[in-house]
């Protein structure tokens, strides 16, 4: 039933598009997992862990991520402007998990700050703190003949075209060519007013 549930949440929340200009398919690494298309991109992260525990999560140690999900599941948080939510991120040694959460240190680090999610906080205080190469998957759109900006945005759950256009970097919205890839990412729906 969670999973059923989980995957009713995924299909049905609105999605934000990155402020990077469209890329070419050739350009880029494109993966399928589990039927969704990713674009696959290595980056250097700064590891560190975490539990659920009121000392790692302070008030906001309610069972719940930053999007809903069960905080018991394995997952990571991250600062989402940099690795967008439901993005994967695939971690030597650890696995590949969904980026679910956020906090201010992910937020405040000027370079890619990776906290993975543990059961306990005894695994995350011997977690440590790392630097490693990990492959991030980015969810994304790639725009189809016959896709008109407007299309998009519907699809993507916006409520008009020019917020997609800046964000993408599209200086005229009536010229979107076939193959361009946008990145997208989910975003809580309190956030969206």
């Amino acid at each position: 039933m969670r999973k059923l549930l989980y995957a009713a949440f995924v299909l049905f929340t609105p999605i934000l598009i990155l402020a990077t200009p469209p890329v070419k398919t050739a350009d880029t690494k494109l993966v399928t997992r589990d039927g969704i298309l990713y674009l696959k991109e290595e980056v250097t992260a700064t590891l560190t862990a975490y539990c659920i525990c009121s000392i790692c999560c302070e008030k906001d140690a309610d069972g719940l991520t930053a999007i809903g999900r069960d905080a018991t599941l394995e997952g990571a948080a991250t600062d989402t402007s940099k690795i967008p939510y439901l993005s994967l991120v695939e971690i030597p040694d650890v696995g590949i998990l969904t980026v679910d959460d956020t906090g201010g240190a992910m937020r405040q680090s000027k370079d890619v700050h990776i906290d993975v999610r543990m059961s306990t906080h005894q695994k995350a205080l011997e977690f440590g703190r790392l630097q490693k190469k990990v492959s991030a998957y980015y969810r994304v759109y790639v725009v189809q003949s016959g896709d008109t900006l407007s299309a998009i945005a519907r699809k993507l759950g916006y409520r008009g075209y020019k917020k997609l256009a800046k964000i993408n970097g599209i200086s005229n919205p009536d010229n979107i060519q076939v193959g361009w890839i946008l990145k997208i990412y989910w975003i809580p729906e309190k956030k969206l007013a």
